[in-house]
């Protein structure tokens, strides 16, 4: 089941509206995002914004998942990302299940632009 919707309520990077995401990516973005409370995680998804411009989708990144905050443990990365679509949907499927209030992205490469869009982040677990 899925039982969160990130969508505007990012923090970190340079500004997030009631829909999207976007950051400056001449260094890194990094966005985290925190739940109500602890919840064993299974599956990370991102949405893709409304653009037809597909180089504001993240190419490199990495997501990872804390209890605390402070220690961080990485759970899925992907190298070499494409997005062909707006609202395109990437799943990331963990391959263990783990506890987390806290979920970290790591965005260290898009695919050309000096921002980048993140329409929505769905987490999935139970």
């Amino acid at each position: 089941d899925w039982w969160a919707s990130i969508s505007g309520s990012f923090s970190g990077g340079n500004a997030a509206n009631s829909r999207t995401a976007f950051g400056s990516i001449k260094n890194r973005e990094y966005i985290t995002a925190e739940l109500p409370m602890a919840k064993t995680i299974s599956e990370i998804v991102l949405k893709y914004i409304d653009t037809s411009d597909f180089t504001y989708g993240p190419n490199t990144y990495e997501f990872f998942t804390s209890t605390d905050g402070i220690s961080w443990t990485s759970v899925a990365s992907r190298t070499g990302e494409t997005w062909t679509a707006s609202y395109e949907e990437k799943v990331h499927t963990l391959s263990t299940p783990t506890l987390a209030k806290h979920i970290g992205l790591d965005i260290t490469v898009n695919n050309g632009q000096v921002a980048v869009g993140i329409g929505e982040m769905f987490i999935y677990g139970y």
